[in-house]
C-alpha cells in the first residue's frame, strides 16, 4: 500500500473512531470508552490484541463492569471502494512483513477476527458471557457481498441454538448449500485456531453490518455536525480537536487508556 492510500486509511480509521467517541457525550449515552489500536489497558496489558483497532465499552470500561463491547477491525480502499467483501477475500492470506523487510506472517482478515474471539476465551473469559456482551466487527467503506452475509447470518441463527454438543459438521449439514459453501472456507481459513463448537459461536458475534459504511468524507462531515450539534459555532474546531485526540490514542506512546467522556 503506497502512502495516499495508507494516509486515506489512517483518516479513515480516526474519523469512525471519532464517530464512537462523539457517542459518549451525547445525552443518555451509555457507551462508557473508545479504545483505539487495542483493548482497554486493563484488559490487554501487552497490546496482544492487535487486530482489534477500535472497541467500544458500555456501562464499564473493562470486561468485568461492561455489559456489552464491540470490537471492530477496520478496513478501507480508496481506489476499490466498490469491491464487496466476499468469502474468498475474507479467507485470502496476505503477508506481512516486519520492519526489515522479514515475513512476520501470512493473515487472513477472517483469521484475525477469530483470533481476537481465541484470544477472549483464553484470557478466561466463558462462553456465556462471550455470547452475551461482545460483538466482532469488520468494518469497511468497502460492501459485504449479499451471499456472504447470508451465509454468516444463517449459521449463527443454527448456532444460537445449537445441540449440545454440535459444531461444525452438525452445522453444514443443516445448512442449505449455498450457505454451507460460504461457511465452509470461513472454516478452513479458520483452520485451528477455534475448536470446532467455538467456531460455531464465533460465528453469533460476528458482525458485518458496518461493511459498506460511509467513506472518510462523509465521516468527517458527520463528526463537523456532530459536534456543532453538541457545541453550537465551535463545530469545525471541535471535530479536528476529536480527531487529534484519537490520533493521539493510536500513537505507540499512548498509555492506550482510552477515550472517556469525563
Amino acid at each position: 500500500m503506497g502512502a495516499p492510500e495508507s494516509n486515506a486509511g489512517d483518516d479513515f480509521h480516526f474519523w469512525w473512531a471519532a464517530t464512537r467517541a462523539l457517542e459518549l457525550v451525547k445525552p443518555g449515552a451509555d457507551s462508557t470508552v473508545v479504545t483505539v489500536e487495542g483493548l482497554s489497558r486493563v484488559d490487554d496489558p501487552d497490546d496482544g490484541y492487535e487486530a482489534v483497532d477500535v472497541g467500544v465499552y458500555t456501562g464499564g470500561d473493562d470486561f468485568d463492569s461492561a455489559f456489552a463491547v464491540v470490537l471492530s477491525q477496520l478496513k478501507h480502499s480508496t481506489r476499490h471502494p466498490g469491491t464487496a467483501w466476499t468469502a474468498s477475500r475474507l479467507c485470502e492470506r496476505r503477508t506481512r512483513r516486519g520492519h526489515d523487510g522479514s515475513v512476520v506472517s501470512a493473515r487472513s482478515v477472517i483469521g484475525d477476527l477469530a483470533g481476537v474471539y481465541a484470544q477472549l476465551l483464553l484470557a478466561g473469559h466463558s462462553r456465556e458471557e462471550l455470547l452475551r456482551m461482545v460483538r466482532i466487527s469488520l468494518v469497511s467503506n468497502q460492501p459485504g457481498d449479499p451471499s456472504l452475509r447470508a451465509g454468516i447470518g444463517a449459521a449463527a441463527a443454527w448456532a444460537r441454538s445449537r445441540p449440545a454438543g454440535a459444531g461444525k459438521a452438525a452445522l453444514l449439514k443443516a445448512l442449505a448449500v449455498p450457505h454451507a459453501e460460504v461457511v465452509r472456507k470461513l472454516a478452513d481459513a479458520v483452520g485451528s485456531q477455534l475448536r470446532s463448537g467455538e467456531f460455531c459461536d464465533f460465528l453469533t458475534v460476528l458482525d458485518l453490518s458496518q461493511t459498506g459504511t460511509l467513506g472518510r468524507a462523509a465521516l468527517a462531515r458527520g463528526v463537523v455536525a456532530g459536534t456543532a450539534e453538541l457545541a453550537p459555532g465551535r463545530g469545525p474546531d471541535s471535530a479536528r480537536r476529536l480527531f487529534d485526540l484519537v490520533r493521539r490514542e493510536a500513537l505507540p506512546e499512548s498509555s492506550r487508556a482510552g477515550i472517556r467522556a469525563s
